[in-house]
């Protein structure tokens, strides 16, 4: 802590990363970006969930994704435990949702129930 400032670094999101360094230079917080990935949400999803199991197991504070685009990713950051997320599918906390969907089973196979 430099009289209360906070030390981030943003990094590629892969597996080539070395937490140990990070650590060692005293990082208070580690990230990445999503904007411009090239791969399939299931292999965001799977790598960003190693990343922040990887960041919190090197004793680094904080983990941050940010230019997030996909509900289900956000979603499952979440789980994952990320500290902080932004993008265009995060939006500040709300005291209500604008919209509730309710699901029944029956609202699932609607459509080939009535074909």
């Amino acid at each position: 802590d430099l009289n209360g400032s906070y030390v981030f670094s943003q990094v590629p999101l892969n597996k080539d990363i070395d937490f140990a360094m990070l650590r060692e230079c005293r990082f208070d917080a580690v990230g990445v970006r999503l904007k411009s990935l090239r791969r399939s949400e299931k292999q965001t999803i799977d790598l960003l969930t190693w990343f922040i199991e990887s960041v919190h197991a090197a004793f680094i504070n904080k983990t941050f994704a940010l230019d997030v685009t996909s509900l289900s990713i956000t979603t499952s950051a979440v789980c994952s435990n990320i500290d902080f997320i932004g993008g265009s599918v995060v939006h500040e906390a709300v005291e209500n949702p604008s919209k509730v969907y309710k699901f029944k089973y029956q609202d699932l196979f609607e459509n080939i129930i009535n074909e």
